[in-house]
């Protein structure tokens, strides 16, 4: 196999005689299937499509079970909390991967415990604060108790979330940190609004979150129990070291980087519901989810990235790192052809599930899947520049993306509404990938997205 990871010519095939052993196709498949970073990376792919669906299911559930106006009011309280989770996480989550693959690979154990403590101490003493400041304001705003209870909680878990699933990542595996971040809590969700639905009890904003909530709790319990039995010995054995004059500035970086990039993800549905209405927010969101569906399948090459290059890029193992890389964009490839696809010919019927009233927006998620299919073909490449020491860098280019966004929704809201609010961010997120490209193959030598499959690959 070359560095670059393609399949190679078996030459020896051509002498065999007939019927003694697989040629062309089915050999190229059998060694498709046979490499590591191949399997590895499809396990990954399954893992997301799971919570792709475990979203869809969810949302189109309290859809239903909500109503419209309901439902927008959830989708924007539901864009702030997210938000303010990554707030309050303070960049720990990404610190952890870049961390304790850079010192579990220099053999410092007692830092790479440190790095965890420190993330833990971070999550729990910004997330607690930030929650009951949320309970508060609902209060004072709606004076909705059951609500307000519900935010806070579903806040503090959630931030913690993030963290350990980011450390299960990198202590555990894949599978321990994403599988309970995205599908556990999920499914405790869709069973209440399930139940809800099928005897006509009218669900809330409130109930989700505090439903939520429990779901959450469940799911960080999971990981904390697996990251305590696969905690390597020399670092349970090692004294915890600390270097707060290298973490808090790294993490500072990747704290704003992720709030950009939150941001990103999540200001539109504020912004429509305070120019527009809390209908019209829950519309967009419908479609924003919808869109991103596919790009959550396409993160699933990112999540394999965050776990792997790494470890691979700070070791130096250049050609591992080469293979990995190419096998990720060609995943990545049929995964934003299949997307597409999928949204052009099934965009309607996507739609009806959340409800008749949402039809109407197709429109709208064709101009968003666009955005996000352009996203997902830049590959990992955010991840790269953020865990490879670049991230004053990937800061000043998310900032100029957000900041050409809201430009964008303030210009074309009121002048379009939603549709405006939907070209402004596929025209960000083209740009936003554009630049983040450049700069990944400028300082890394990486070239992440799926432009490396149409250069021929180098030699073994």
């Amino acid at each position: 196999m070359s560095i670059e990871g393609t399949v190679a010519v078996d030459d020896g095939a051509a002498g065999r005689p007939p019927g003694s052993g697989p040629t062309g196709t089915v050999a190229r498949l059998r060694r498709l299937v046979s490499d590591r970073s191949h399997r590895a990376i499809f396990g990954t792919l399954v893992l997301k499509v799971g919570s792709a669906a475990a979203s869809f299911l969810m949302l189109s559930l309290c859809a239903r079970a909500m109503g419209e106006f309901e439902f927008g009011r959830f989708a924007m309280w539901f864009s702030v909390v997210s938000l303010l989770s990554v707030v309050a996480v303070f960049g720990q989550e990404l610190l952890i991967v870049r961390a304790w693959n850079e010192y579990t690979a220099a053999k410092q154990p007692g830092l790479a415990k440190g790095a965890l403590v420190f993330g833990f101490a971070i999550s729990i003493g910004a997330g607690v604060p930030i929650g009951l400041a949320v309970f508060g304001f609902e209060m004072l705003r709606e004076g909705d108790l059951w609500l307000a209870i519900g935010l806070a909680a579903f806040l503090i878990l959630h931030t913690l979330l993030l963290f350990t699933t980011h450390a299960a990542r990198a202590i555990v595996s894949i599978f321990v940190g994403d599988a309970h971040r995205e599908i556990t809590w999920r499914f405790v969700v869709v069973l209440a609004m399930g139940t809800a639905l099928a005897t006509g009890v009218a669900a809330t904003a409130g109930s989700f979150f505090l439903v939520a909530a429990a779901g959450i709790a469940v799911s960080v319990s999971i990981q904390l129990v697996a990251i305590a039995r696969k905690f390597p010995a020399d670092a349970r054995a090692a004294r915890s070291e600390f270097d707060e004059k290298s973490w808090v500035p790294r993490s500072f970086k990747m704290w704003l980087s992720a709030i950009m990039e939150s941001i990103n993800q999540y200001v539109e549905v504020l912004v429509i519901g305070l120019l527009i209405d809390p209908v019209a927010a829950g519309a967009y969101f419908v479609a924003s989810r919808l869109a991103n569906s596919f790009a959550m399948a396409a993160d699933g090459i990112n999540t394999f990235g965050t776990r792997h290059i790494p470890r691979l890029y700070f070791a130096g193992e250049t050609a591992e790192l080469g293979r990995t890389m190419r096998s990720m964009a060609m995943f990545t490839a049929l995964i934003v052809a299949c997307g597409l696809l999928a949204v052009i010919f099934g965009g309607h019927l996507m739609l009806w599930i959340f409800g008749e009233q949402y039809m109407s927006q197709y429109p709208l998620l064709l101009i968003l899947s666009i955005g996000t299919a352009a996203v997902a073909a830049a590959g990992p490449a955010p991840s790269i520049l953020l865990l490879t020491g670049h991230e004053g860098r990937y800061l000043a280019v998310i900032a100029a993306g957000v900041a050409l966004r809201c430009a964008g929704f303030f210009v074309l809201i009121p002048w379009l509404g939603v549709i405006g609010a939907a070209i402004a961010t596929a025209v960000s997120f083209v740009a936003i990938t554009t630049l983040l490209n450049i700069q990944c193959r400028r300082l890394t030598g990486l070239d992440p997205s799926v432009r490396q499959l149409f250069r021929p690959a180098m030699p073994a």
